[in-house]
């Protein structure tokens, strides 16, 4: 939860502009707004970067992995790029003026309703933003959109700096832990409301991450070995197909009456 950055929304990893690894020329503009060490600078291209740099750099090869994976789904999300800044590796996302901070109204809880199949696909369970700093922020609003700042807390990292990683399991127990205040009160606050059709609607677009595009991102981006890169791959599919199955099941019960607990349903098709 740090700050305003930019990119089309639904944008696609072939769409967005792209920078390089190790562009040189980053000029500082101002200090770090959040948990990570980094800041605003200007880029090389002149223009205006929001840049994390995590203290281990597979954290930061971790969220970029992240943030393509959610392209794929068509999520309404910032592109996000590895830099090289001051000898250290980063992650530079175009910095959006006028972005502000969600009121979290009924109109926003619902515009991103979207891409929650997508937070639980890749286990961001940090997705809303539950840090002190900047609680409920890695959402934003922008020109009447919401679009995801920030998704460092996805895949194999926690989100708010933490450098340990968190559990990753096959099974996407997240899909429906995510609903539940109990369990993750800054989630469910925000998608806990979220009806059955928008939660098929939001699972209907895992069906754009193939697995072809997936296992691309992944020999590109992903930190570890071959074998981490095998294991990821066979995570995210598993996740994928049982987030799929289950949005199929309540697909069909949708037509035989009213649904009085999507987080049970969830649990049963799981």
């Amino acid at each position: 939860a740090k700050q305003a950055m930019a990119s089309p929304a639904h944008a696609t990893p072939t769409t967005q502009p792209q920078l390089a690894p190790a562009l040189k020329g980053w000029t500082k503009v101002s200090g770090s707004l959040g948990t990570e060490k980094g800041g605003i600078y200007t880029g090389p291209d002149g223009e205006k970067y929001y840049v994390k740099i995590p203290d281990n750099p597979a954290r930061a090869k971790n969220e970029v992995l992240a943030n393509k994976l959610y392209q794929l789904t068509g999520a309404s999300i910032v592109n996000q790029e590895l830099v090289e800044v001051e000898g250290k590796l980063g992650v530079a996302s175009k910095w959006l003026e006028g972005a502000t901070k969600s009121t979290w109204d009924q109109f926003d809880k619902q515009a991103a309703w979207n891409d929650y199949a997508a937070h639980a696909w890749l286990n961001n369970r940090d997705a809303v933003g539950a840090g002190s700093e900047n609680p409920m922020d890695n959402i934003k609003n922008y020109k009447g959109s919401m679009i995801i700042v920030d998704p460092g807390g996805a895949l194999d990292y926690s989100g708010m700096g933490g450098s340990g990683k968190k559990e990753f399991s096959k099974t996407p127990v997240e899909f429906a832990s995510l609903l539940d205040p109990n369990k993750n009160a800054s989630m469910a606050s925000v998608f806990g409301g979220i009806t059955p059709n928008e939660l098929v609607l939001s699972t209907s677009k895992l069906q754009y991450a193939t697995e072809n595009s997936i296992k691309e991102l992944i020999d590109k981006y992903h930190p570890g070995s071959a074998s981490e890169k095998e294991l990821m791959l066979a995570t995210l599919m598993s996740r994928k197909a049982a987030i799929e199955n289950a949005g199929s099941l309540i697909a069909e019960k949708i037509g035989l009456g009213p649904i009085t607990s999507i987080k049970d349903e969830i649990k049963l098709a799981l």
